[in-house]
This record gives C-alpha cells, sequence and structure tokens, in this order.
C-alpha cells in the first residue's frame, strides 16, 4: 500500500528532518491528522494542505497496527475521529482475565468490566475476532473459572460473568482461547456454565478453538463441527463418547495436543472417538515413548491418506527400554513436513538416555526409507528441547550417534526414498531461565554442524541454536 502524502507549505530556513522508521511515520501521520480535524482539511482555502480522509487511516491502521493493540487503544483516545474510527480495531482482540484469589474480592476483574461494558455498549461484540479467558499468572496458584463449587467466594463472584461474557452472539468471532477448569477435582459443571460454553463454541464463524481445561464434556467436542483448527491440553477430560451413529463429530483439518493424557484419553483403544481425522492435514502431538510404536498408526489409522503435516514430541518416561516399538511413518503416504522432537528434562544428563531418545527419532525415520511405497517428504525437523549448557548437554550431544543419522540421508537412499527432500533443520534450543550464552551457542552450533557434515548430503543439513526461548502452548 502507497501511503497518503500530508503536504504542508515549506519555509525557508528549516533543516530536513530526519528520516523517521515507518511505524513512526504512521503515528506522524495519525498526530497530524488529529491537529486538523477541527479545520476543514478539503477546503480549497486549504489547498497547500492535503490530509485522507478516514477510509485512508482505517485502512493504514487495519494494515500496519492490526497487531499493536496498545498503540491502538492509545491513538483512539487523542481526538474523536480516531475514538470512532479505531473501534473495530481496539476491540478486534480481547484478552479477559478472572479473580481468582481472596485478596482480589475487594476489586472488580478485567473480566466484570468487560461484562458491564459489553452490556451497556453491545455494538462491540461485532467488533471481536479474537477472544482470550483465562485467569491464571503462570507461577501463581491456579483456581480455574467459572468455578463449580459456590463455597469459594472469588469463583462465585464471577460465575455469572463467565456466563454474561460466552452467550453474546459475536457474528464475527473467529480464534476462542479458554483456559478452565484447570484443577482436577472439578467433576462437575453446572448447567448454566455448560449452556454458556456451548453457546459459544457454536458461533458459525469460529475458525479456531484452544482448550486449556481439566474437565471437558463430550458435548463441546460434537458442538465443534465447523472448526478447522483444535488446540488442546487437558491431563484429565473425564468424558464419555456417544455411541450413536448420527452423532456428527468434530474434524478439524489440524489438531495440537500438548499433553499425553489427553491424547490417549481422546483416541483410546477399541472404543469410539471424540474426534474425527477424516479432514486432518496437520498433527501436532506429544506422546510418551513406551507406546509410541503400537498406539500412534493404530490411533491415527483414518488420516493415513490425508495427513500432509506432523509434529510428534516424544515424551520421556523412565522405564522405557529399546525393545518398544518402533514409530511406522511409512503408512502416512501423503506427508510432505516431519518434525520429530524430544524434550532433554532429567536433571542429571546421562549419554545412554539421550542417546535412546535420539535412537527412536532414528529408527523412525528409517521406516520411511524402508517404505512400500517411496514417501514425497520435503521438509525434516529434529527437535532437541531444554538443554542445560552448565549440566554438560553440549558434551552429550556431541557424543550422539549422529553418524547413523547421516546414514539414513546418504546417496544410497536419496534419488528414491528422499525424492522431493530440500532440506534437514536439527533445532536445539533452552528454555529461557537455562539460556545459553553467545558463545555457548556458536560452540554447539559449530560442533553439531561438524558431527553432521558430509560432503555426499551436499549441504542438507543446517543447524540452528536457539539461546533461551519462552514456552509456548500454542502458536
Amino acid at each position: 500500500m502507497i501511503l497518503p502524502v500530508v503536504q504542508h507549505e515549506r519555509s525557508e530556513g528549516i533543516l530536513p528532518q530526519p528520516q523517521l522508521s515507518f511505524p513512526l511515520q504512521i503515528i506522524r501521520l495519525f498526530n497530524r491528522q488529529e491537529r486538523f480535524e477541527d479545520s476543514d482539511p478539503w477546503s480549497p482555502q486549504k489547498g497547500t494542505r492535503t490530509v485522507s480522509p478516514p477510509d485512508i487511516w482505517y485502512l493504514i491502521a487495519y494494515d500496519y497496527l492490526v497487531d499493536f493493540p496498545a498503540t491502538v487503544a492509545a491513538l483512539s483516545s487523542t481526538s474523536r475521529t480516531f475514538h470512532t474510527l479505531l473501534r473495530p480495531l481496539k476491540f478486534r482482540r480481547v484478552s479477559i482475565r478472572f479473580n481468582t484469589s481472596l485478596a482480589s474480592l475487594k476489586t472488580k476483574s478485567s473480566a466484570q468490566r468487560f461484562a458491564e461494558k459489553i452490556q451497556d455498549e453491545s455494538g462491540i461484540v461485532n467488533h471481536i475476532e479474537v477472544m482470550e479467558i483465562g485467569c491464571h499468572t503462570l507461577g501463581k496458584p491456579y483456581v480455574g473459572v467459572p468455578a463449580v463449587d459456590d463455597g469459594a467466594p472469588p469463583n462465585a463472584r464471577e460465575r455469572g460473568t463467565f456466563c454474561t461474557i460466552l452467550s453474546q452472539p459475536y457474528p464475527k468471532l473467529k480464534r476462542l482461547a479458554l483456559s478452565i477448569f484447570r484443577d482436577s477435582y472439578v467433576f462437575h459443571i453446572p448447567a448454566d456454565v455448560l449452556t454458556a460454553l456451548l453457546s459459544v463454541v457454536s458461533i458459525q464463524t469460529l475458525q479456531e478453538v484452544s482448550f486449556v481445561a481439566a474437565t471437558m464434556p463430550p458435548q463441546l467436542f460434537y458442538s465443534l463441527q465447523q472448526i478447522d483448527t483444535l488446540n488442546l491440553r487437558s491431563p484429565y477430560l473425564r468424558a464419555k463418547p456417544s455411541n450413536s451413529v448420527t452423532t456428527t463429530k468434530c474434524a478439524p483439518r489440524t489438531l495440537r495436543i500438548i499433553t499425553v493424557a489427553t491424547v490417549r484419553e481422546l483416541f483410546p483403544h477399541n472404543s469410539p472417538h471424540l474426534i474425527s481425522l477424516e479432514r486432518l492435514t496437520t498433527l501436532d502431538i506429544r506422546i510418551d515413548q513406551r507406546s509410541v510404536g503400537v498406539y500412534v498408526p493404530w490411533s491415527f489409522s483414518s488420516c493415513h491418506s490425508t495427513l500432509i503435516n506432523l509434529k510428534i514430541f516424544f515424551d520421556p518416561w523412565h522405564r522405557f527400554n529399546q525393545g518398544s516399538d518402533t514409530l511406522d511413518l511409512g503408512k502416512f503416504t501423503v506427508l510432505k513436513t516431519l518434525t520429530l522432537g524430544f524434550n532433554l528434562s532429567r536433571s542429571s544428563p546421562r549419554l545412554e538416555s539421550t542417546a535412546q531418545q535420539l535412537r527412536l527419532v532414528i529408527d523412525a525415520l528409517r521406516t520411511v526409507v524402508e517404505a512400500e511405497q517411496p514417501l514425497k517428504i520435503e521438509f525434516v525437523s529434529i527437535l532437541i528441547d531444554n538443554i542445560k549448557s552448565s549440566a554438560g548437554w553440549i558434551e552429550i550431544l556431541d557424543g550422539l550417534p549422529w553418524s547413523h543419522l547421516k546414514t539414513l540421508f546418504s546417496p544410497e537412499y536419496m534419488p528414491l526414498c528422499w525424492s522431493q527432500l530440500q532440506e534437514v533443520n536439527i533445532s536445539v534450543a533452552a528454555k529461557k531461565k537455562n539460556a545459553l550464552s553467545s558463545s555457548n551457542r556458536a560452540l554447539l552450533e559449530k560442533t553439531l554442524t561438524l558431527r553432521l557434515a558430509n560432503g555426499s548430503t551436499n549441504g542438507l543439513f543446517r543447524v540452528l541454536v536457539h539461546g533461551g526461548t519462552d514456552s509456548v502452548e500454542f502458536d
């Protein structure tokens, strides 16, 4: 988009202004608009001063400030024009938090203030496209919202607010994130709360839903028939699927599950599943090592011919042994991108256990080489997470059997088994609290690059070392 030009009479003797960054140029244009709004900038007498009409300003804001709600809120408070003009953007994405502690009883939560606002100004709900509802801060005790136990004062106070917010129509809502019922002791959901939940997840415009919850009734899944993306973190579903053949199930195209127990409860052996996988093209799951070889192929057999992007993170299990079955990737016949990862979360590093996890990845990749029909995978990524340089992880990573990995991508296999392969990424990351120094990052990257160097691979491997990252549940 070409930005509108604001023209002014040039005074003699004034030095040219320094070049501003693009965001600052936008802010300056907004500020000029505010100064001129009380006059008539389009009057013939004002020919030397041109200010773009409101719809142009809206396009600029929507294109360049849509991901900066604080900036939009600040600009909308500068003048009546911008207050009206930027109103849809100001409420495009809302983040709502509930009070969950006794100490917060005397103050209104952001949820209560928001509920009052949408009741006073009903038009606000027409602008909301993204809504995030939660109530906890990392590192602090979590209670859950809304409470099902009316004896808990803060939860009882917020329960009506929760139902009020979720019962609104939201005609443009596309993404919904709910962090609710996080405590495992919650067994029962009151009727009014369940009605409100079913109301919001049944909105036809919804494209993506994220649940972080301990209790999820099956009715929620049956109401998510229209969504494309479903993200779940729920260690205790306590939900029994319906055996009725007439019940239409949730059938997302993208499914992310970041807890091992959730995978087992959603896709149990020898019983109906809560989610249909017939449309699934992207799967991102975390699974423990003890049953990966049998569980994943069986549970996800219905998407063998549709899955394009597969990401599996192997969760460490202290009783894992080398005799466990291998994950057979050869069954997923249309894969394009494949990501396999594991977490180095043990406090005391051991070469044997770490090498065992890498061998699990290598064995899974070997099934691609041995598949009856060659796959057409284009990108392979191997993720190694949560390293700690102080605990000797760099030395351990240096000693892993990387030669076995290189063998799978040798000239012997490349033409037939990896005919479409463009790159193999080896990503190593540390958590933010255990961030690697720049020197350690450079050392580790150089070490792994040398271990993977092989003239026959023609630069196929690429090593990426991340010094310190936050834990992100759903991207």
